[in-house]
């Protein structure tokens, strides 16, 4: 098992690609991450003592993320996202324009808060409005295809 090395793991490194030797690293932690059903992660604190602790699947499936941007020589920055986003974070989470945004807040189709005079979103309701939103056009999809091909336009 490789260690980490000895620097707190709070402190932030400087934002770089990774060197051959870590992206091997992250190659083969990938291939052992593949099976498992779970993860502990070994823990040794600056006193020496140590200690495990199981790692929650949200963790996991970041780590695993991070893991395959690494194994293929990308650097990796970590976004966090609060729980009542903006309407500029909204619309680039949607990958829309923001007067979008304000327009779907404006008709209600999108539900939203007011705090300290601004308009915000709860995250949640974001994701909601997205799967609703890709069900929807996914449906309009198959429709398609499905005229496309009884026309016999090859699709």
């Amino acid at each position: 098992m490789a260690t980490v090395p000895t620097r707190r793991l709070r402190e932030r490194p400087p934002l770089r690609r990774p060197t051959e030797g870590e992206v091997e690293q992250a190659r083969e932690a990938l291939r052992r991450l593949d099976s498992a059903a779970s993860v502990r992660l070994a823990i040794r604190d600056e006193d020496g003592s140590e200690g495990e602790v199981e790692l929650p699947l949200l963790a996991l499936t970041l780590l695993e993320r991070a893991l395959g941007e690494l194994s293929r020589g990308n650097a990796v920055v970590q976004v966090p996202l609060p729980r009542l986003l903006d309407v500029h974070q909204a619309a680039e989470l949607l990958g829309v324009s923001r007067p979008f945004v304000i327009d779907l807040l404006d008709k209600g189709e999108l539900p939203c808060q007011i705090e300290d005079g601004c308009r915000r979103i709860v995250f949640e309701e974001l994701m909601r409005y997205k799967k609703k939103d890709d069900e929807a056009c996914s449906k309009i999809l198959d429709e398609l295809v499905a005229e496309a091909q009884e026309l016999g336009m090859g699709y």
